[in-house]
C-alpha cells in the first residue's frame, strides 16, 4: 500500500504533442497540489526535464517526430531512477508493453476515464523510486564501508590475532550484505510477477470484452449494409488483429495456464507458440514423471524457458532447438540447444541477450539449483541447469 505522506515532491512533466489532453492532465494535476510542466515535443522536454527536476515525466508514445521508445531510453541515460509513465493509445499497445520491458514505471490509455487512478498510479510510482533510491543509498554506503574495512585491515597486519577477528566479521558482514542483496533481487523478480499478472489480468478484463463487443456491433451492422463493405471489413479484420495481439500479450505476461496445467505442457504450448512465430524447428524429449511441485518453482523455471526461447529468436539465426527435460525423484535436470550463429558470453552483458541471461541466472540461483551457459561463434549455444524440486 502506497503512502502520499512519503512522497516529498511533486513536480510532474508532460510531454505530449497533444495540446488538449496535456493541458487536460496538468489541469487536473495541479489542482491535486503537483507543480506541472508541460513540453509539447521532445526536446522542449529534455531541456525542461534538465531545468526544473521533475520527479516524475508523462511521455506519449506517440510523439510525430521521433520514437516515444527513443525519448524514454534517453530519459533513461539521462536519469535513471526518474519514474517514466507512459501515455499510449489503445491502436499502440504493443509499444507500451515495450516501453515497461525498456525501463517504463507503467503505462495508461488514453482516453483516461478515471484520473484519480492515474493519480495513484503517479503516487505508485514515487513511493517506488524512492525506495529504489533508498537502495542505492544503501549500496553505495555498503561499498564505502566495506572498502574503509578492508583498508583497515591491511594497516593492521602487524596484529594478526586481531587482524583475524576483523577479517572475520567482515565476512560475516559481506555475508549479510549478500544475503541481503539475494532477497532484495528475489523481491524485485516476484514483485515483477505481480505485476505481469495484474496487467495480465487488467488487459483480459478491460479490453476483451471491448473488442468482442466492437466486432459483434460492427457484424451486426455489416448485415444491414448493402452495397461496398470494404472498408467496415477492414475495420472488423483490425479488430480482430488487435484481439490476437492482445491475447499473445497477455500470454507473454502472465500465462493462465501456468497455475492450471503441468509444467510440462506449459512447456509444449511455449514451444507451439514459439514455432508458430519463427521458422524454428523445436524438438521436446521428456524423460520421467512430473510430480506436484511448488508453483514458484514451476513459474520460474517456464520464465527461463521464456527467456531461452525470446534469445533464440532474437539472436540466434538457428534453424533447430532441442529440448531435453528430465525428472527424477527430487530434482529436474533440462537443455535447450540450438545450432544457431552462437555468442561470446562477457560481450553480452549490456544488451537485452545478456539481460535475459541474467535473469535466468537469478531464477536458478533463487531455486538453490545450477546453470551453466555454453556457446561459441558459429557452433550454437547450450543451456543446462539442474534445480531440486521442493524449495530450502
Amino acid at each position: 500500500m502506497f503512502d502520499e505522506n512519503k512522497i516529498l515532491e511533486k513536480k510532474i512533466c508532460i510531454i505530449d504533442d497533444d495540446i488538449d489532453f496535456a493541458k487536460g492532465l496538468s489541469d487536473y494535476f495541479e489542482d491535486s497540489g503537483y507543480e506541472v510542466i508541460v513540453a509539447n515535443d521532445e526536446i522542449k522536454g529534455f531541456d525542461l526535464i534538465k531545468e526544473m527536476k521533475p520527479n516524475i515525466v508523462f511521455l506519449d508514445l506517440g510523439l510525430k517526430n521521433v520514437s516515444g521508445i527513443e525519448v524514454l531510453k534517453q530519459i533513461k541515460m539521462y536519469n535513471q531512477f526518474l519514474p517514466v509513465i507512459i501515455i499510449s493509445g489503445t491502436e499502440i499497445l504493443h509499444e507500451a508493453v515495450e516501453a515497461v520491458k525498456q525501463g517504463a514505471d507503467d503505462f495508461i490509455s488514453k482516453p483516461i476515464l478515471e484520473l484519480k487512478e492515474v493519480e495513484i498510479c503517479v503516487a505508485k510510482a514515487l513511493e517506488k523510486n524512492n525506495l529504489k533510491l533508498e537502495l542505492n543509498a544503501y549500496k553505495e554506503n555498503l561499498e564505502k564501508i566495506i572498502g574503509t574495512r578492508t583498508k583497515e585491515l591491511n594497516e593492521k597486519t602487524f596484529a594478526l590475532e586481531r587482524a583475524n577477528k576483523s577479517l572475520i566479521e567482515e565476512i560475516e558482514r559481506r555475508i549479510a550484505a549478500e544475503e541481503y542483496i539475494k532477497r532484495g533481487s528475489l523481491n524485485i523478480i516476484n514483485a515483477l510477477e505481480e505485476e505481469r499478472k495484474r496487467l495480465s489480468l487488467d488487459l483480459h478484463d478491460s479490453f476483451g470484452p471491448k473488442l468482442m463487443f466492437a466486432k459483434i456491433s460492427l457484424e451486426l451492422y455489416e448485415k444491414e449494409l448493402s452495397g461496398d463493405k470494404i472498408h467496415l471489413k477492414n475495420a472488423i479484420d483490425t479488430i480482430n488483429k488487435m484481439s490476437e495481439e492482445i491475447r499473445f500479450i497477455i500470454k507473454t505476461l502472465y500465462p493462465q495456464s501456468i497455475d492450471k496445467y503441468a509444467l510440462t505442457q506449459n512447456i509444449k504450448t511455449l514451444i507451439k507458440n514459439f514455432e508458430e512465430m519463427s521458422d524454428i524447428k523445436f524438438s521436446f524429449d521428456l524423460k520421467g514423471t512430473e510430480v506436484d511441485f511448488d508453483p514458484k518453482i514451476k513459474l520460474n523455471v517456464y520464465r527461463v524457458f521464456q527467456e531461452a526461447f525470446n534469445n533464440i529468436i532474437k539472436h540466434s539465426k538457428a534453424k533447430n532447438v532441442t529440448i531435453k527435460l528430465n525428472f527424477s525423484e527430487f530434482k529436474l535436470n533440462a537443455e535447450i540447444k540450438d545450432d544457431g550463429v552462437g555468442f561470446i558470453l562477457n560481450q553480452n552483458q549490456n544488451d537485452d541477450h545478456g539481460t535475459g541471461l541474467f535473469s535466468m541466472n537469478e531464477r536458478i540461483k533463487h531455486l538453490n539449483g545450477e546453470i551453466n551457459i555454453f556457446s561459441e561463434f558459429g557452433k550454437g549455444s547450450q543451456i543446462n541447469f539442474e534445480i531440486p524440486l521442493t524449495l530450502k
